[in-house]
Protein backbone atom coordinates (compact mmCIF):
# COMPACT_ATOMS: atom_id res chain seq x y z
CA UNK A 1 0.00 0.00 0.00
CA UNK A 2 2.85 2.33 0.82
CA UNK A 3 4.50 1.65 -2.55
CA UNK A 4 1.23 2.38 -4.42
CA UNK A 5 0.82 5.72 -2.61
CA UNK A 6 4.41 6.67 -3.41
CA UNK A 7 3.90 5.75 -7.09
CA UNK A 8 0.74 7.90 -7.23
CA UNK A 9 2.62 10.89 -5.79
CA UNK A 10 5.41 10.44 -8.36
CA UNK A 11 2.88 10.31 -11.22
CA UNK A 12 1.18 13.51 -10.06
CA UNK A 13 4.55 15.28 -9.70
CA UNK A 14 5.67 14.13 -13.14
CA UNK A 15 2.41 15.33 -14.72
CA UNK A 16 2.75 18.70 -13.03
CA UNK A 17 6.14 19.19 -14.72
CA UNK A 18 4.45 19.07 -18.15
CA UNK A 19 1.59 21.38 -17.26
CA UNK A 20 1.76 25.09 -18.03
CA UNK A 21 -0.76 27.87 -17.89
CA UNK A 22 -0.50 30.30 -20.83
CA UNK A 23 -2.61 33.47 -21.18
CA UNK A 24 -2.45 36.38 -23.63
CA UNK A 25 -4.23 39.73 -23.29
CA UNK A 26 -4.10 43.16 -24.96
CA UNK A 27 -4.65 46.55 -23.39
CA UNK A 28 -6.79 47.57 -26.41
CA UNK A 29 -8.85 45.55 -28.86
CA UNK A 30 -9.51 48.38 -31.34
CA UNK A 31 -6.88 50.77 -32.67
CA UNK A 32 -6.08 52.91 -35.70
CA UNK A 33 -3.27 51.93 -38.04
CA UNK A 34 -1.04 54.75 -36.72
CA UNK A 35 -1.36 53.59 -33.10
CA UNK A 36 0.24 50.87 -30.99
CA UNK A 37 -1.01 48.52 -28.27
CA UNK A 38 0.56 46.32 -25.59
CA UNK A 39 0.30 42.54 -25.67
CA UNK A 40 1.05 40.66 -22.43
CA UNK A 41 1.75 36.91 -22.46
CA UNK A 42 1.88 35.18 -19.04
CA UNK A 43 3.45 31.74 -18.58
CA UNK A 44 3.37 29.73 -15.36
CA UNK A 45 5.64 28.05 -14.41
CA UNK A 46 8.30 30.33 -15.94
CA UNK A 47 9.69 29.27 -19.29
CA UNK A 48 10.71 30.77 -22.63
CA UNK A 49 8.27 31.48 -25.43
CA UNK A 50 8.66 29.61 -28.67
CA UNK A 51 10.61 31.42 -31.38
CA UNK A 52 8.07 30.16 -33.92
CA UNK A 53 5.24 31.91 -32.02
CA UNK A 54 7.18 35.20 -31.93
CA UNK A 55 7.91 34.92 -35.67
CA UNK A 56 4.18 34.45 -36.28
CA UNK A 57 3.55 37.59 -34.25
CA UNK A 58 6.11 39.55 -36.30
CA UNK A 59 4.45 38.53 -39.57
CA UNK A 60 1.35 40.55 -38.60
CA UNK A 61 2.71 43.29 -36.31
CA UNK A 62 5.89 45.31 -35.98
CA UNK A 63 7.44 44.79 -32.55
CA UNK A 64 8.31 48.30 -31.36
CA UNK A 65 9.71 47.17 -28.01
CA UNK A 66 9.69 44.13 -25.75
CA UNK A 67 10.42 43.24 -22.14
CA UNK A 68 9.81 40.56 -19.52
CA UNK A 69 9.49 40.20 -15.75
CA UNK A 70 9.32 37.16 -13.44
CA UNK A 71 7.74 36.52 -10.06
CA UNK A 72 7.81 33.52 -7.74
CA UNK A 73 5.91 32.60 -4.56
CA UNK A 74 5.56 29.73 -2.11
CA UNK A 75 2.23 28.68 -0.56
CA UNK A 76 2.08 25.73 1.86
CA UNK A 77 5.47 24.65 0.66
CA UNK A 78 4.40 24.65 -3.00
CA UNK A 79 6.51 27.00 -5.12
CA UNK A 80 5.05 28.72 -8.22
CA UNK A 81 6.64 31.07 -10.73
CA UNK A 82 5.18 33.32 -13.43
CA UNK A 83 6.92 35.14 -16.31
CA UNK A 84 5.20 37.98 -18.15
CA UNK A 85 6.32 38.96 -21.65
CA UNK A 86 5.25 42.40 -22.87
CA UNK A 87 5.29 43.50 -26.53
CA UNK A 88 4.44 46.97 -27.86
CA UNK A 89 3.03 46.28 -31.32
CA UNK A 90 2.16 48.35 -34.39
CA UNK A 91 -0.13 46.82 -37.05
CA UNK A 92 1.14 46.22 -40.56
CA UNK A 93 -2.31 46.28 -42.20
CA UNK A 94 -5.96 47.16 -41.73
CA UNK A 95 -8.82 44.91 -40.71
CA UNK A 96 -9.51 42.28 -38.08
CA UNK A 97 -6.12 40.81 -37.20
CA UNK A 98 -5.88 37.56 -35.25
CA UNK A 99 -3.21 37.23 -32.56
CA UNK A 100 -1.18 34.01 -32.85
CA UNK A 101 -1.77 31.28 -30.27
CA UNK A 102 1.18 30.84 -27.88
CA UNK A 103 2.04 27.21 -27.05
CA UNK A 104 4.06 26.07 -24.01
CA UNK A 105 4.32 22.39 -23.04
CA UNK A 106 1.25 21.51 -25.12
CA UNK A 107 -0.81 24.26 -23.47
CA UNK A 108 -2.13 27.12 -25.58
CA UNK A 109 -3.36 30.65 -25.00
CA UNK A 110 -6.82 31.67 -26.13
CA UNK A 111 -7.18 33.22 -29.59
CA UNK A 112 -8.52 36.79 -29.94
CA UNK A 113 -8.54 39.60 -32.52
CA UNK A 114 -7.47 43.24 -32.83
CA UNK A 115 -9.62 45.51 -34.99
CA UNK A 116 -7.32 47.89 -36.92
CA UNK A 117 -9.03 50.90 -38.51
CA UNK A 118 -7.78 53.32 -41.14
CA UNK A 119 -6.51 56.48 -39.42
CA UNK A 120 -7.88 58.56 -42.30
CA UNK A 121 -11.37 57.74 -41.07
CA UNK A 122 -10.68 59.12 -37.58
CA UNK A 123 -13.25 61.73 -36.57
CA UNK A 124 -13.04 64.57 -34.06
CA UNK A 125 -15.35 67.08 -32.43
CA UNK A 126 -13.30 70.13 -33.29
CA UNK A 127 -14.68 73.28 -34.86
CA UNK A 128 -14.16 73.29 -38.64
CA UNK A 129 -11.75 76.21 -38.39
CA UNK A 130 -9.78 74.92 -35.39
CA UNK A 131 -7.15 73.40 -37.71
CA UNK A 132 -6.54 74.31 -41.33
CA UNK A 133 -4.19 72.15 -43.34
CA UNK A 134 -3.22 72.94 -46.94
CA UNK A 135 -0.56 72.35 -49.59
CA UNK A 136 0.21 74.63 -52.53
CA UNK A 137 2.93 75.20 -55.15
CA UNK A 138 4.33 78.45 -56.48
CA UNK A 139 3.83 77.43 -60.12
CA UNK A 140 1.57 74.67 -61.46
CA UNK A 141 3.03 74.78 -64.99
CA UNK A 142 6.81 75.30 -64.79
CA UNK A 143 9.37 74.56 -67.48
CA UNK A 144 11.89 71.74 -67.28
CA UNK A 145 14.67 72.69 -64.80
CA UNK A 146 12.62 75.60 -63.45
CA UNK A 147 12.70 75.51 -59.66
CA UNK A 148 9.36 75.88 -57.86
CA UNK A 149 8.35 75.93 -54.20
CA UNK A 150 5.92 73.57 -52.47
CA UNK A 151 4.51 74.99 -49.23
CA UNK A 152 2.83 72.91 -46.51
CA UNK A 153 0.83 75.03 -44.06
CA UNK A 154 -0.92 74.19 -40.78
CA UNK A 155 -2.86 76.97 -39.06
CA UNK A 156 -4.26 75.96 -35.65
CA UNK A 157 -5.99 77.51 -32.65
CA UNK A 158 -5.52 74.61 -30.21
CA UNK A 159 -2.53 72.81 -28.69
CA UNK A 160 -1.19 70.64 -31.53
CA UNK A 161 1.90 68.48 -31.97
CA UNK A 162 2.85 65.87 -34.53
CA UNK A 163 4.91 65.09 -37.58
CA UNK A 164 4.55 64.53 -41.30
CA UNK A 165 4.59 61.08 -42.78
CA UNK A 166 7.39 60.29 -45.19
CA UNK A 167 6.75 62.28 -48.34
CA UNK A 168 8.20 61.78 -51.80
CA UNK A 169 8.28 63.81 -54.99
CA UNK A 170 8.70 61.45 -57.98
CA UNK A 171 9.90 63.26 -61.08
CA UNK A 172 11.38 66.17 -59.11
CA UNK A 173 14.73 66.90 -57.53
CA UNK A 174 14.28 68.00 -53.91
CA UNK A 175 16.25 71.08 -52.86
CA UNK A 176 16.09 73.21 -49.72
CA UNK A 177 13.66 72.39 -46.91
CA UNK A 178 12.91 75.30 -44.57
CA UNK A 179 10.48 75.82 -41.66
CA UNK A 180 8.78 78.95 -40.37
CA UNK A 181 6.55 79.55 -37.33
CA UNK A 182 4.41 82.67 -36.83
CA UNK A 183 1.22 84.02 -35.28
CA UNK A 184 -1.40 85.51 -37.61
CA UNK A 185 -4.91 86.91 -37.34
CA UNK A 186 -7.34 85.43 -39.86
CA UNK A 187 -10.99 86.44 -39.97
CA UNK A 188 -10.68 87.96 -36.54
CA UNK A 189 -9.15 84.83 -34.96
CA UNK A 190 -5.57 84.28 -33.83
CA UNK A 191 -3.74 81.29 -35.35
CA UNK A 192 -0.39 79.65 -34.85
CA UNK A 193 0.89 79.14 -38.39
CA UNK A 194 3.50 76.55 -39.30
CA UNK A 195 4.92 76.60 -42.83
CA UNK A 196 7.31 74.17 -44.45
CA UNK A 197 8.70 75.20 -47.84
CA UNK A 198 10.46 72.73 -50.11
CA UNK A 199 12.08 73.65 -53.43
CA UNK A 200 11.50 71.21 -56.29
CA UNK A 201 13.11 71.10 -59.72
CA UNK A 202 11.51 68.98 -62.50
CA UNK A 203 13.96 67.15 -64.74
CA UNK A 204 11.52 66.04 -67.43
CA UNK A 205 8.36 67.30 -69.07
CA UNK A 206 4.90 65.83 -68.43
CA UNK A 207 2.03 65.78 -65.94
CA UNK A 208 2.76 64.86 -62.34
CA UNK A 209 0.37 63.99 -59.51
CA UNK A 210 2.34 64.05 -56.27
CA UNK A 211 1.31 61.69 -53.43
CA UNK A 212 -0.78 62.90 -50.49
CA UNK A 213 1.16 64.29 -47.54
CA UNK A 214 -0.22 63.21 -44.15
CA UNK A 215 0.22 64.92 -40.80
CA UNK A 216 0.00 62.55 -37.84
CA UNK A 217 -0.44 64.33 -34.54
CA UNK A 218 -2.41 64.85 -31.37
CA UNK A 219 -4.28 67.82 -29.98
CA UNK A 220 -5.56 68.94 -26.61
CA UNK A 221 -8.48 71.30 -26.21
CA UNK A 222 -7.90 71.86 -22.49
CA UNK A 223 -5.52 70.62 -19.80
CA UNK A 224 -8.46 68.91 -18.06
CA UNK A 225 -9.03 66.59 -21.04
CA UNK A 226 -6.61 63.97 -22.39
CA UNK A 227 -4.86 64.47 -25.73
CA UNK A 228 -6.61 63.10 -28.82
CA UNK A 229 -4.99 61.77 -31.94
CA UNK A 230 -5.65 63.42 -35.28
CA UNK A 231 -4.79 62.56 -38.87
CA UNK A 232 -4.69 65.28 -41.53
CA UNK A 233 -4.27 64.64 -45.25
CA UNK A 234 -3.77 67.04 -48.12
CA UNK A 235 -3.01 66.45 -51.77
CA UNK A 236 -0.60 68.69 -53.69
CA UNK A 237 -2.05 70.20 -56.87
CA UNK A 238 -1.31 68.55 -60.20
CA UNK A 239 1.82 69.96 -61.89
CA UNK A 240 2.27 70.14 -65.67
CA UNK A 241 5.94 70.53 -66.64
CA UNK A 242 6.52 72.20 -70.03
CA UNK A 243 9.42 71.25 -72.35
CA UNK A 244 12.11 73.64 -73.62
CA UNK A 245 10.44 75.98 -76.17
CA UNK A 246 11.20 75.29 -79.83
CA UNK A 247 12.40 78.87 -80.40
CA UNK A 248 15.16 78.54 -77.79
CA UNK A 249 18.62 78.44 -79.49
CA UNK A 250 19.61 74.85 -80.25
CA UNK A 251 22.52 73.65 -78.14
CA UNK A 252 22.42 76.71 -75.86
CA UNK A 253 22.50 76.35 -72.09
CA UNK A 254 18.84 76.22 -70.93
CA UNK A 255 18.08 79.00 -68.41
CA UNK A 256 14.46 79.51 -67.27
CA UNK A 257 14.47 82.50 -64.89
CA UNK A 258 12.57 85.60 -63.82
CA UNK A 259 15.51 87.87 -64.62
CA UNK A 260 19.16 87.61 -65.64
CA UNK A 261 21.77 90.37 -65.77
CA UNK A 262 25.50 90.26 -66.52
CA UNK A 263 28.11 92.96 -65.86
CA UNK A 264 31.87 93.30 -65.60
CA UNK A 265 34.51 95.71 -64.30
CA UNK A 266 35.92 96.90 -67.63
CA UNK A 267 35.42 100.29 -69.25
CA UNK A 268 34.72 100.87 -72.94
CA UNK A 269 38.28 102.04 -73.70
CA UNK A 270 41.05 99.83 -72.35
CA UNK A 271 44.83 100.19 -72.59
CA UNK A 272 47.25 97.46 -71.66
CA UNK A 273 51.03 97.59 -71.59
CA UNK A 274 53.11 94.79 -73.02
CA UNK A 275 53.58 91.88 -70.58
CA UNK A 276 50.86 93.37 -68.33
CA UNK A 277 47.88 91.43 -67.02
CA UNK A 278 44.36 92.78 -66.87
CA UNK A 279 41.99 91.72 -64.09
CA UNK A 280 38.58 90.85 -65.57
CA UNK A 281 35.61 90.16 -63.27
CA UNK A 282 32.24 89.05 -64.68
CA UNK A 283 29.15 88.84 -62.43
CA UNK A 284 25.84 87.18 -63.36
CA UNK A 285 22.79 87.96 -61.21
CA UNK A 286 19.74 85.71 -61.57
CA UNK A 287 16.27 85.78 -60.03
CA UNK A 288 14.15 82.64 -59.70
CA UNK A 289 16.99 80.19 -60.25
CA UNK A 290 19.91 78.81 -58.25
CA UNK A 291 23.25 80.46 -59.04
CA UNK A 292 24.79 76.98 -59.30
CA UNK A 293 22.83 76.50 -62.56
CA UNK A 294 24.32 79.57 -64.28
CA UNK A 295 26.62 78.89 -67.26
CA UNK A 296 30.30 79.73 -67.73
CA UNK A 297 30.30 83.17 -69.44
CA UNK A 298 33.82 82.69 -70.85
CA UNK A 299 33.43 79.20 -72.27
CA UNK A 300 32.92 80.47 -75.84
CA UNK A 301 35.96 82.78 -75.88
CA UNK A 302 38.43 80.90 -73.68
CA UNK A 303 40.43 79.44 -76.57
CA UNK A 304 41.32 82.67 -78.35
CA UNK A 305 44.26 83.18 -80.69
CA UNK A 306 45.23 86.63 -79.47
CA UNK A 307 44.88 86.60 -75.68
CA UNK A 308 45.34 84.24 -72.78
CA UNK A 309 43.02 83.76 -69.74
CA UNK A 310 44.27 82.67 -66.33
CA UNK A 311 41.13 81.72 -64.45
CA UNK A 312 40.17 81.35 -60.80
CA UNK A 313 37.33 79.18 -59.48
CA UNK A 314 33.88 80.82 -59.82
CA UNK A 315 32.16 82.14 -56.67
CA UNK A 316 28.47 81.22 -56.15
CA UNK A 317 26.06 82.89 -53.75
CA UNK A 318 22.33 82.28 -53.16
CA UNK A 319 20.07 84.47 -51.01
CA UNK A 320 16.37 83.57 -51.01
CA UNK A 321 15.16 83.90 -54.62
CA UNK A 322 18.32 85.54 -56.03
CA UNK A 323 21.73 84.14 -56.87
CA UNK A 324 25.03 85.41 -58.24
CA UNK A 325 27.96 83.82 -60.04
CA UNK A 326 31.27 85.71 -60.17
CA UNK A 327 34.07 84.68 -62.54
CA UNK A 328 37.50 86.27 -62.07
CA UNK A 329 40.26 85.92 -64.65
CA UNK A 330 43.59 87.52 -65.53
CA UNK A 331 43.92 88.44 -69.22
CA UNK A 332 47.15 88.97 -71.15
CA UNK A 333 48.08 89.39 -74.81
CA UNK A 334 49.80 86.53 -76.59
CA UNK A 335 53.11 87.09 -78.37
CA UNK A 336 52.78 89.02 -81.65
CA UNK A 337 49.10 89.69 -80.93
CA UNK A 338 49.30 93.09 -82.59
CA UNK A 339 48.62 96.62 -81.36
CA UNK A 340 44.94 95.89 -80.63
CA UNK A 341 43.07 93.06 -78.94
CA UNK A 342 39.35 92.51 -79.34
CA UNK A 343 37.28 91.07 -76.53
CA UNK A 344 34.36 89.35 -78.23
CA UNK A 345 30.78 90.05 -77.23
CA UNK A 346 29.48 87.84 -74.40
CA UNK A 347 25.86 86.84 -75.02
CA UNK A 348 23.94 84.53 -72.67
CA UNK A 349 20.46 83.39 -73.84
CA UNK A 350 17.78 82.88 -71.18
CA UNK A 351 14.04 82.32 -71.09
CA UNK A 352 11.93 84.90 -69.28
CA UNK A 353 9.34 82.80 -67.44
CA UNK A 354 7.24 85.88 -66.62
CA UNK A 355 6.86 87.12 -70.21
CA UNK A 356 7.40 83.67 -71.75
CA UNK A 357 9.95 85.06 -74.18
CA UNK A 358 13.56 84.56 -75.21
CA UNK A 359 16.01 87.22 -73.99
CA UNK A 360 19.78 87.76 -73.90
CA UNK A 361 22.09 89.04 -71.18
CA UNK A 362 25.09 90.60 -72.94
CA UNK A 363 28.45 92.28 -72.51
CA UNK A 364 29.57 94.40 -75.51
CA UNK A 365 32.69 93.66 -77.50
CA UNK A 366 35.64 95.93 -76.65
CA UNK A 367 39.03 96.75 -78.06
CA UNK A 368 42.19 96.75 -75.94
CA UNK A 369 45.08 98.91 -77.11
CA UNK A 370 48.49 97.37 -76.47
CA UNK A 371 51.14 99.97 -75.63
CA UNK A 372 54.87 99.67 -75.15
CA UNK A 373 56.11 99.25 -71.63
CA UNK A 374 56.94 102.65 -70.08
CA UNK A 375 59.23 101.29 -67.37
CA UNK A 376 62.78 100.08 -67.92
CA UNK A 377 63.46 96.82 -66.15
CA UNK A 378 66.22 96.81 -63.54
CA UNK A 379 69.05 94.31 -63.57
CA UNK A 380 66.99 92.04 -61.35
CA UNK A 381 63.89 92.54 -63.45
CA UNK A 382 65.78 91.82 -66.66
CA UNK A 383 67.07 88.62 -65.19
CA UNK A 384 63.58 87.71 -64.07
CA UNK A 385 62.00 88.54 -67.41
CA UNK A 386 64.38 86.22 -69.17
CA UNK A 387 62.32 83.41 -67.65
CA UNK A 388 59.27 84.79 -69.51
CA UNK A 389 57.53 85.78 -66.28
CA UNK A 390 55.07 88.65 -67.05
CA UNK A 391 55.04 91.92 -65.18
CA UNK A 392 51.91 92.23 -63.03
CA UNK A 393 50.32 95.68 -63.10
CA UNK A 394 47.80 95.39 -60.28
CA UNK A 395 47.83 94.59 -56.58
CA UNK A 396 48.91 91.06 -55.57
CA UNK A 397 46.19 88.46 -55.08
CA UNK A 398 45.88 84.71 -55.09
CA UNK A 399 45.29 84.61 -58.82
CA UNK A 400 48.25 86.92 -59.58
CA UNK A 401 50.53 84.71 -57.49
CA UNK A 402 49.32 81.75 -59.49
CA UNK A 403 49.86 83.56 -62.78
CA UNK A 404 53.33 84.64 -61.71
CA UNK A 405 54.14 81.04 -60.85
CA UNK A 406 53.01 79.94 -64.32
Amino acid sequence: MGKQALLLILLIFTASLGFAQVTARADRLEIYDDETFILTVSVSPSTQLSRADISALESIFTIISRGQSSQSSSVNGQRTSVTEYQFRLAPKEFGLLGLPVFTVNNEQSDAFFINVKDSKSRTNNLDPDAIRYSIDVSNKSPYVDQTISLTIEIAYRIALTGQFSNYSFPGFEKGTDTEQQSVETRQGKSYNVYKRTITLTPRQAGEFSLPDIAFLGQYQVSSARPAQRINLNAKPPKITVKPIPAEYPAGAYWLPAENLEVEDNLSQKISLEENEHLSWSITQTVTGLSANLLPDPLAAIENNATFQLYRDNPIFKNVENEGTRKDITALSAKTNAGPTLTLPKVSIPWWNIETDQLEYATLPSRNITITASTSRPSQTESSTNETNQPVVASQPSSIWQWVSLV
